[in-house]
């Protein structure tokens, strides 16, 4: 079984590969996803296991008028998102009870919390 770092680092490699095939399937998930969101109309966002930040700062850099923010319970992967993307709010809290008052939200993401 592998262990969590080992899981974390692979998830480092999946957004940051240079791998031509990689790179065009990360492209369109990001596309299809970043279209999804467009279509909701959502002005305040939380992207509620949010891992290493990738997805809310590609979310960010292509929908400059969304007010996102990141969420997980993972000290390591807040530590690495706070650090890459700096200019997006990252903070700490659990899905089961997510420290925001009710309605903070027009839109809440869950992106690969399940696996």
């Amino acid at each position: 079984m592998k262990t969590a770092i080992s899981m974390w680092q692979g998830n480092i490699k999946k957004h940051t590969s240079k791998n031509p095939l990689i790179k065009k399937l990360m492209d369109l998930y990001y596309k299809d996803l970043i279209k999804i969101i467009d279509n909701t109309s959502s002005k305040n966002i939380l992207d509620m296991g949010c891992g290493e930040g990738f997805v809310v700062s590609k979310i960010k850099e292509n929908l400059s008028d969304v007010d996102i923010e990141g969420m997980d319970i993972d000290d390591y992967y807040l530590e690495y998102a706070r650090s890459n993307f700096n200019n997006i709010k990252f903070n700490k809290g659990s899905i089961y009870k997510i420290p925001k008052e009710d309605n903070s939200f027009d839109l809440v993401l869950c992106n690969q919390v399940l696996e």
